[in-house]
């Protein structure tokens, strides 16, 4: 888990230059927090 958020910290500028100028705000940050929760979450929950 710390991996996959400490890449945006530490790759902050090549993030925002592969995201362009629309997603590279604040809002990356909302759209990286989604990702990491179905990511995590759903790949930890039991398949019925």
């Amino acid at each position: 888990i710390w991996a996959t958020t400490q890449h945006y910290a530490d790759f902050d500028v090549q993030v925002r230059a592969v995201l362009g100028p629309d997603r590279g705000g604040d809002g990356r940050f909302e759209d990286a927090a989604r990702f990491l929760e179905q990511l995590f979450l759903d790949g930890l929950k039991p398949k019925a």
